[in-house]
């Protein structure tokens, strides 16, 4: 987290067994699912540096099985959120690992399948499950907070929403209304200095979500939110609050 995470390769295991940070259910307090209750699958490890990144999810390595995992949340359903129906996929970067088998037995048990990604990867067999259960049931969905120039072409395809960080400290590209790539992110990320974050192209087919930096800072949180609402009222994009911390849970 805040950037002092090792990068870490994709690592697509074969049966689907994951690494996992935590399993737990809370509300969701971000994005499209704001207010739902969730069990969110925290998967361990990032293929990107992200210096205002608030999320641990390098501290526990445990390795779990399709079979194992599909259990363990479905007791956190019962126990924690009511039975909630959603489950969310997050990370680190989710989609560093195979999820298709995990996301298929969900899918099965007939649960909604949020996987929230930064975006830059994508792997064998996920196009067929979006294919299969995208459509008119959209009980799997992705939400892309991107933190390059580039987003894969299917994280394009199907993705709807997408979410930028914003801080008073990042450079705003106004004619969007979105953050730049600051200097230091292009350092650590490697990202090509001539681009500047991904927007979608079909802008008008997509929700563009504007969450405030946590900065650890009541006042420059309080700027940052600010610089959101101002920026969503002008540009037609939606500020999206982590409800979660409000409200005081994971």
């Amino acid at each position: 987290m805040f950037g002092n995470n090792p990068i870490r390769k994709q690592d697509l295991e074969a049966h689907g067994a994951l690494w996992v940070q935590s399993i737990f259910g809370t509300v969701q307090g971000e994005g499209p699912f704001a207010g739902c209750p969730a069990v969110f699958v925290r998967l361990s490890g990032c293929n990107l540096r992200c210096a205002f990144c608030d999320t641990d999810f390098e501290s526990q390595w445990a390795q779990m099985g399709v079979a194992d995992l599909v259990k363990r949340v479905m007791a956190e359903r019962v126990e924690k959120v009511a039975g909630a129906s959603l489950i969310v996929l997050t990370g680190g970067e989710p989609l560093r690992q195979n999820v298709v088998p995990f996301i298929d037995a969900m899918l099965c048990q007939g649960m909604r399948v949020q996987i929230e990604t930064a975006g830059t990867v994508w792997m064998p067999g996920l196009s067929d499950l979006f294919r299969n259960h995208y459509g008119l049931t959209r009980r799997l969905s992705l939400v892309c907070s991107p933190k390059t120039g580039k987003v894969h072409p299917e994280i394009q395809r199907y993705c709807k929403h997408y979410k930028y960080i914003v801080s008073t400290d990042m450079p705003i590209d106004w004619e969007k209304g979105i953050p730049h790539n600051t200097t230091q992110q292009k350092k650590i990320l490697g990202t090509d200095p001539r681009h500047d974050l991904f927007f979608p192209p079909n802008r008008q087919e997509c929700e563009i979500w504007l969450q405030p930096c946590d900065e650890q800072n009541q006042l420059a949180n309080a700027a940052n939110l600010d610089l959101c609402a101002r920026l969503a009222m002008c540009h037609g994009h939606r500020v999206s609050l982590q409800q979660h911390k409000i409200i005081g849970l994971e």
